[in-house]
């Protein structure tokens, strides 16, 4: 009972996992990508921890082959201590140059997450569009049964021709070979949703629930003017900034001094051809030394660097937010277009649904010839793949208006 209770929760599972909200959830713990570039972020933020810390000192020990003789004695050994001071301020400001590198990185994650969500919401709804295509084709192939037995009627009460019924059964042969063929072109949009999962490319998946016509947000624009506040693609280009002003920190600071405090100490022996004060006394000698960066350039140029690049990214981010107001009025522009198409198909729907009943009505009293009823058929058909077309139209546009504006 517990194996079967596993089982049947697991099942259970299965058929949750392929909602579309559900599968979005699954991206950040199961997207190979963004767990590289979560480790990535994890690794960057380590590097502050080492730019902020002292220099390690240095230690020198050395002793004389020939002792060199001084009032007091021989010097017999020595031993130099130096540590590096940095000019006060310089390891925080590379510690936050580290921090500041490592920020990108996060919003990059975020930029790939939207890319990912994307990828996966188009091909879940093609997916969607794929079963419900097969789904009217299905109500399509009844019909044409129905139109067959109606046609071998006729042709038996001699008021019809074989020529129909094989025109009907030709009809209906080429709507089984589309669903066998909508069979084989659901392995594309599977496969991109396991690949975005991270889950074997042939795992099965099966849409669930139900996609109508979206409707446009009410705060169309004020989501236009957070873009550049919010997206993570223009994030990044500010983030990025910020790291040229922190180097630029760095960099006035480099130009300053560094000091190194040390100890010299000497190990001298007793003298025995004489006994002076102090006699073998050790030599201790506290020292200090400055290291001035007397080459200026290499600084002046480093800073028209990370200035030039602050205005390169700029330039870059005021392209982005052109680019993204662009994309946003043109999906904009196709949402209309494909919401007005569908609000026209769905009149011409019912119209063309009724014209099919009374067309197949009029055939069984002999009021209609056939081929008005293939034809009706014919243009039903093409009328419901249109329609359907038109909804995933307003869906793409939508997708892509969450994409830009993030709601």
């Amino acid at each position: 009972m517990a194996v079967m209770a596993a089982l049947l929760l697991a099942y259970c599972s299965t058929l949750q996992a392929q909602h579309l909200d559900t599968l979005l959830a699954a991206i950040p713990r199961e997207n190979p990508e963004l767990k590289a570039l979560e480790l990535e972020y994890r690794a960057a933020l380590q590097v502050a921890p080492q730019v902020d810390q002292l220099p390690d000192p240095d230690l020198k020990l050395g002793w004389y082959v020939q002792s060199p003789e001084t009032r007091l004695g021989p010097q017999r050994m020595w031993w130099i201590f130096n540590q590096k001071l940095p000019w006060p301020g310089k390891l925080g400001a590379q510690r936050e140059l580290a921090l500041a590198k490592a920020a990108p990185a996060l919003e990059k994650m975020a930029a790939r997450r939207l890319v990912l969500e994307r990828q996966l919401k188009i091909a879940w709804h093609e997916l969607y569009r794929i079963e419900r295509k097969q789904e009217y084709l299905e109500e399509h192939l009844e019909i044409y049964k129905g139109l067959e037995r109606l046609a071998l009627s006729k042709l038996e009460s001699n008021q019809g021709t074989g020529v129909e019924v094989y025109r009907v059964q030709a009809a209906y042969n080429e709507l089984a070979y589309q669903m066998k063929q909508l069979e084989f072109d659901k392995a594309k949009p599977q496969a991109e949703i396991n690949r975005i999962l991270g889950r074997p490319a042939n795992a099965g998946i099966t849409p669930q629930g139900i996609v109508g016509v979206p409707e446009l947000p009410l705060n169309l624009e004020d989501l236009m003017t957070r873009i550049t506040t919010d997206h993570p693609a223009i994030r990044i280009l500010e983030l990025q900034q910020e790291v040229s002003r922190r180097a630029l920190e760095v960099n006035r600071l480099e130009s300053k001094p560094d000091f190194t405090v040390g100890l010299d100490y000497f190990l001298v022996g007793k003298r025995v051809d004489a006994d002076p004060a102090g006699n073998g006394r050790d030599i201790l000698m506290p020292h200090v030394m400055v290291t001035i960066p007397l080459n200026k350039d290499k600084y002046r140029a480093k800073e028209q660097e990370e200035a030039l690049r602050v205005q390169a990214l700029d330039q870059y981010q005021l392209d982005q937010l052109n680019n993204f107001r662009a994309m946003v009025e043109v999906a904009l522009s196709d949402y209309r277009a494909a919401r007005e198409e569908v609000t026209f198909l769905d009149d011409q729907a019912y119209l063309m649904r009724a014209m099919m009943r009374l067309a197949q009505s009029d055939y069984e009293q002999n009021k209609r010839s056939f081929e008005e009823v293939m034809k009706i058929l014919d243009n039903v058909t093409v009328l419901e793949e249109r329609h359907l077309m038109a909804e995933l139209d307003t869906v793409l546009a939508m997708v892509d208006l969450e994409f830009y504006l993030l709601f």
